[in-house]
């Protein structure tokens, strides 16, 4: 009975359904871990997705565009590792020397803290498309060209630095421990805003995010483009000019879509755009505007850009980057993103900033995810995929001891991902001996 009312508490979580007076808390240490809870729930509702949309003849996710958006998300999280210590540690700094006031430990002040901190997000969030530094950060989350529960997670490394520090402000009015429940409540309420399952909610809509809005705001047809930013409440968009309702149907994805997988590129393709207009700019002023003006901008037009530059799109004749690959990869892809994603659970729930190995099996993540996705972006990387496989079994013993090992369910997933690399050191060894003999017939025929 206890684990049934957990796991509808748990569950609640994503919805923001608490009850406020069991999440008043007075110390950091005493707030939970919520994303780390409902990360098991992430999985069950993404395939329960999947499920009804095979049902009900909707597309199915593909798994690059999946595994690029999990990824993304991935190292966006373990890079909290690190970030959210340093976060706390200046939001407690601020709070203790400079609040105005000190609102906490009742009720009323809790729902004062939710409403102030989606206020702070709309603006950080509006700011992050009118910005075009900030878009570089976040155009990672509007690069995928699906929208399903797995989008949600395609997120920058670098959002967390930015994302974070823009609430600061609030440590003139909340103390920490308030701050950090809402922060991570306003999050996951917005995982289930990325589906295309869920019609539009009537009344609803006029006070809280739902997916319909939600997908107007990923959407890259003319009336999508900067609208919808809502977090939790939609109040705000409604207050400040930028709600648009769903109309026609809605092609996701950039303006400019970046057409890969790969995870270096998906996550700085922004700053390479920045970069490569900062080669040809006229000056320091042209150059400051290519910074901090829209990512529309250019000389002559106004500070967000030209709406009639907006490229026309056709829900029925749009295309997709979608590189095929044979049934085989597709499964070693499947078993490899789940190896990547029991790493990560294990990370999350073990690690420590204090911890050196933490660090190098957080190297070995990196590189995991960048193998996979340069494999799903078509690119031959057998060699580096094979030094992968054989690394893992360098580093296995080591990582059961300090991470695997401390987990309370892990029935039979050692001795799996044992066969899994084992199999696919043998499958990477094999193709590069083969390509190998074919390179030397070929040097002696010549």
């Amino acid at each position: 009975m206890d684990l049934i009312y957990t796991t509808i508490e748990q569950i609640g979580y994503l919805f923001y359904i608490v009850d406020p007076r069991k999440h008043i808390y007075h110390r950091v240490e005493d707030v939970p871990d919520y994303v780390s809870q409902v990360i098991p729930y992430f999985s069950c509702f993404m395939a329960l997705e999947q499920i009804v949309a095979a049902v009900r003849g909707y597309k199915l996710a593909r798994i690059t565009d999946s595994f690029t958006s999990i990824a993304a998300g991935i190292l966006m999280e373990q890079s909290k590792i690190v970030m959210r210590s340093l976060l706390i540690v200046f939001y407690i700094f601020v709070h203790q020397n400079f609040a105005l006031c000190s609102l906490n430990g009742d009720v009323t002040s809790w729902l004062i803290a939710l409403v102030a901190l989606d206020f702070t997000y709309y603006w950080f969030h509006r700011a992050s498309h009118e910005v075009n530094f900030l878009w570089a950060i976040h155009q990672t989350h509007h690069s995928s060209e699906d929208y399903n529960l797995s989008t949600a997670s395609r997120q920058s490394i670098l959002q967390v630095y930015f994302h974070a520090f823009w609430f600061i402000p609030m440590a003139l009015f909340f103390p920490a421990p308030m701050f950090l429940v809402h922060l991570q409540l306003n999050v996951l309420y917005q995982f289930w805003l990325h589906t295309e399952l869920i019609p539009s909610l009537g009344p609803i809509e006029w006070v809280f995010n739902t997916p319909s809005v939600h997908r107007v705001h990923h959407g890259r047809n003319r009336y999508c483009i900067d609208k919808n930013y809502a977090g939790f409440l939609t109040i705000w968009d409604r207050m400040f000019g930028t709600f648009e309702s769903e109309k026609d149907p809605i092609v996701y994805g950039l303006v400019h879509p970046i057409n890969t997988f790969d995870a270096w590129t998906v996550q700085n393709s922004g700053f390479i755009d920045i970069w490569n207009r900062l080669k040809t700019s006229k000056g320091l002023v042209h150059s400051l505007s290519i910074i901090f003006k829209g990512p529309g901008w250019d000389v002559g037009k106004p500070r967000l850009g030209d709406p009639n530059d907006i490229p026309e799109v056709n829900y029925k004749t749009a295309t997709k980057y979608d590189p095929k690959h044979s049934i085989f990869m597709n499964l070693y892809f499947v078993l490899h993103i789940g190896a990547i994603l029991v790493f990560h659970m294990n990370m999350v729930q073990t690690a420590t900033i204090d911890n050196p190995l933490t660090y190098l099996f957080l190297g070995y993540l990196t590189f995991s995810i960048v193998c996979v996705s340069k494999l799903m972006n078509g690119k031959d990387w057998s060699k580096q995929e094979l030094a992968r496989c054989l690394i893992f079994f360098a580093l296995e013993s080591t990582f059961n001891a300090n991470f695997m090992d401390k987990l309370s369910i892990q029935v039979g997933i050692p001795d799996l991902g044992r066969l899994i690399f084992f199999l696919s050191t043998l499958y990477w060894t094999t193709k590069l001996v083969k390509i190998n003999d074919g390179f030397g017939k070929r040097c002696k025929v010549n």
